[in-house]
């Protein structure tokens, strides 16, 4: 059992926390990601289902991105 609690729930605040420490320290990947999303959803706001159309967003927040550039 998750020492919280809730299953999951430290697991899932330690991905947030690394990808939040790998975007402040490469505001690159930050840009590309915003400009991924710009591009495919245009105007929209991000949703669930457009996940799968976010192929670098995916990478990165993933931890498999091919890295800063």
């Amino acid at each position: 059992m998750d020492p919280c609690g809730f299953p999951g729930l430290v697991t899932t605040i330690m991905v947030v926390k690394s990808l939040i420490a790998i975007l402040a320290n490469h505001p690159e990947l930050q840009t590309r990601m915003q400009k991924e999303i710009d591009h495919v959803l245009g105007e929209a706001e991000p949703r669930l289902e457009d996940r799968d159309k976010l192929h670098y967003v995916n990478a990165v927040s993933k931890g498999k991105g091919p890295g800063p550039g």
